[in-house]
Parts: structure tokens; sequence; C-alpha cells
């Protein structure tokens, strides 16, 4: 087992986290095979030769694999995962070239006590119509709406997949949320995928006409999902924007999270290429902000971590 790396010229450590990884019960693509597939899904995360020491665990518009991971901590499991905390996985209403809407994640930090039921509060502030009829963005109408979409689905799981997979949020509604909501604005992070299938890369047309959209979703956000070299540096200010570029377009600098991504117990903790995601700092939702202000200096992704340098000295990506 690789132990945290100490960045010495820094005197602190950098630890190994992934911020987006689904677990057993997903409510999409659900791979986890077993008649209880929680186990050996402990055992995945444990077994990482690079530990994994804080976890995001995420799921389509809901918290509850987040809630049984939780209770199943409490209970001995996950000993190396020093930080658990929920990634709630959104689409927009905005679709894709490639006929996707764009994913964005909610982080949210475990601070408050009382933070499931908060989120499940704010969750289900947003509403969806079809045929007629509104849903809000909680398990029971998710079914709901999955039946009234294909009234042939009988099973629960299945009317919630569907729900799931029809459910989408406006991005204004999203930002005025936002901007109303004070509990939001103090226990989130907002990241976004910027890929060309469910990304921000995909708001591309031959005239251009979906620049400016994509550029209010990528200012809006506070993380960028993604493990590009091209994409760190862009995000970074060291690409065809500036660092003033991206203060006047898109917030400022920000930080290039990726993570596993996991459907299945196959690829728990193996995110391609070995892009593994390094934070430096405490483990804390707290570092998770500082990262924020700080992306070159507190953000890493490789197969391992920098040693005794900054990381803009050792960027070296495999592939």
């Amino acid at each position: 087992m690789v132990k945290p790396n100490a960045d010495m010229s820094r005197g602190s450590l950098w630890h190994r986290w992934d911020p987006h990884i689904h677990a057993p019960g997903t409510a999409m693509n659900d791979q986890f095979s077993g008649a209880d597939p929680w186990p050996e899904f402990f055992d995945k995360v444990d077994q990482q030769d690079s530990p994994i020491r804080a976890l995001g665990i995420t799921d389509y518009f809901l918290i509850d694999t987040y809630e049984k991971a939780c209770a199943a901590k409490a209970q001995g499991s996950l000993p190396a995962v020093a930080l658990l905390f929920p990634n709630v996985e959104i689409r927009l209403s905005i679709g894709t070239s490639s006929s996707s809407a764009i994913n964005a994640h909610l982080l949210f930090s475990p601070d408050d006590v009382d933070h499931l039921d908060r989120i499940r509060r704010l969750m289900a502030s947003f509403k969806f119509r079809y045929a007629k009829d509104e849903f809000r963005c909680e398990r029971s109408e998710l079914i709901r709406l999955g039946r009234a979409h294909d009234s042939s689905i009988v099973d629960d799981t299945k009317a919630l997949t569907a729900g799931v997979n029809q459910f989408k949020i406006d991005f204004e509604d999203l930002r005025e949320t936002w901007e109303t909501n004070d509990w939001f604005r103090a226990n989130c992070l907002v990241a976004v995928a910027v890929g060309e299938r469910d990304g921000t890369s995909g708001l591309r047309d031959e005239t251009g006409s979906f620049a400016a959209v994509r550029t209010n979703i990528e200012a809006f956000a506070h993380i960028i999902f993604s493990a590009s070299p091209k994409q760190i540096s862009f995000y970074l200010g060291q690409g065809p924007a500036s660092v003033d570029d991206l203060n006047t377009k898109w917030g400022g600098v920000k930080p290039c999270l990726h993570g596993s991504d996991a459907h299945a117990h196959s690829t728990v903790g193996k995110p391609a290429l070995d892009r593994l995601c390094w934070l430096k700092g405490a483990l804390t939702f707290e570092t998770l902000r500082q990262a924020c202000m700080n992306p070159e200096g507190r953000v890493f992704i490789g197969k391992e971590p920098p040693r005794g340098a900054l990381p803009r000295e050792t960027l070296i990506y495999p592939g």
C-alpha cells in the first residue's frame, strides 16, 4: 500500500480523493453484481494500491446510496476513508451535439448534522413538467414520472431508472435556487462535466450559437470534472485563455477533478490511464473549497502525487 505523500516544500500531505464514484443501487446503469454487492464494493475501495482517503458517493438526483455508505462506515466499513461526502449528479435541460444532457454535480459538505434532510428538501424544490403534470425531484416522484413516461413499467426500480433518465433541471432554475438559498451556497460546490458527449464541450454548432450558454454554465461551476491535460491547463489560465480571461468570463481559475465514475465492482477506484485525483490538505470538505481557490497548488491528476515540488513543476500525465 502506498502511504500519503508529503510535499516537503509545503509541509502538508497529498491524499487521494475519488469525488465521483457510484455505489450499489445507483439509479442508472447499476452493474454491481451479487445478492448483496455492498461488501465487495467496500473491499474494492479498501484494496486500492493508492488508498482512497476521501470518497464522493455519487447518484443521480438522490442520496440514498450515500446514506447507506455512511451507515456502513459507522459500523466499521471503509476504515481508510476519512471523508465521505454526497455527490448528487444532475442533468440539465440542455442537450449536446451527441443528444445527451449536460451533466453537473452538486458536491455537498457532510459537516451539517442535518445535511441529509437539507439536501433532500433542496432537491425536492426542483420540478419537472411532463404531460400536464408536475414532478418533484425526490424518489417517489421520480418513480411516478417513470411510470407516467412508460405505463408498462411495474417494478419500482425500473420506474425510478426511467424517471431519473427523464428528469432534467433547468439551468436558470438551478442558478436562481443557488442565489436565493443560503444553505445551498454555504454547503455545496458545483462541478460540471466538460466532455464532448455529456459535457459542455458538446455545446457546439457551426455558427457557435451555444458559446455564451457554454461559458455561462462553466462560469457558474466551481469545479471542472476532467482529467484532460488540455482542460487542466485551460482552467489554470495556461492555455488559450489567460488568467485575466478566466477572471472576466469564467469566474476565475478552476480545479479539474477526476473520479473513477464506477458503475461496477471492476472499475471501483480505477480511472482510465491511472489518472488518479490528489488533493493537498486535511481530509475535510474545506480542503475542496481551498482547492477551488488555489487549484494549481492543491490539485494534481496522475498516478502518484508530486514529491517535494509544486504541481506545475511535476505535471506528468500517463498515456
